[in-house]
């Protein structure tokens, strides 16, 4: 009857698959094969800390960090050494995935053209070179003086000289008006 409780299992990397997400289940898997092969143990605290910083990352990601890592190093990694591998996954994923983008792109191009819908720009060039090469078009006098019939002549304003100096004079005075009004407002009373 004696010692009738079970012993806990607290070596992290055996942990219940149940209750591990995809990417903790290769982030036990992983850590558990790395450490084997650097025939070493980690810390509990160590464990927790890599399954912190890397659960949130996927599954393949955590797989070729370590496979990486173990097939440069015989010493467990430290969390730097991961995450430089883990960032140089995910940059590959983004290069692999903008090399599909273009070439998805080149081929509805390519389509597009093939269906007429869409013109190479060597073809744009081509056409612009010919129209150029045209011989230039001379503007037919009968349009011209056309245009000028249509046109409405517009009646001018005539003033003589003495008119000219009246308004201008009637304007001067109205500046000087406002002026005055300005001053009085501002409390500037004959300064």
């Amino acid at each position: 009857m004696e010692n009738m409780l079970v012993p806990q299992n607290n070596d992290p990397t055996k942990l219940s698959k149940t209750s591990l997400t995809l990417s903790e289940a290769a982030l036990a898997t992983e850590m558990n094969l790395t450490a084997q092969n650097a025939k070493t143990i980690p810390d509990d605290c160590l464990v927790r800390e890599f399954f912190r910083v890397f659960e949130i990352h996927p599954p393949m990601a955590i797989t070729f960090a370590f496979r990486a890592w173990r097939d440069s190093s015989p010493h467990f990694p430290s969390m730097s050494d991961i995450r430089i591998l883990i960032n140089q996954w995910h940059a590959k994923q983004r290069q692999l995935a903008h090399e599909e983008k273009q070439k998805v792109e080149e081929a509805a191009v390519r389509e597009a053209r093939e269906q007429g819908k869409c013109v190479d720009f060597a073809e744009i060039k081509k056409q612009l070179l010919n129209i150029c090469k045209m011989p230039e078009v001379k503007t037919q006098p009968k349009v011209v003086n056309a245009i000028r019939a249509i046109r409405p002549i517009l009646p001018t304003l005539q003033l003589t000289n003495e008119q000219i100096e009246a308004r201008r004079e009637m304007e001067r005075a109205e500046i000087e008006h406002y002026k005055a009004i300005e001053k009085q407002s501002n409390g500037d009373y004959g300064k």
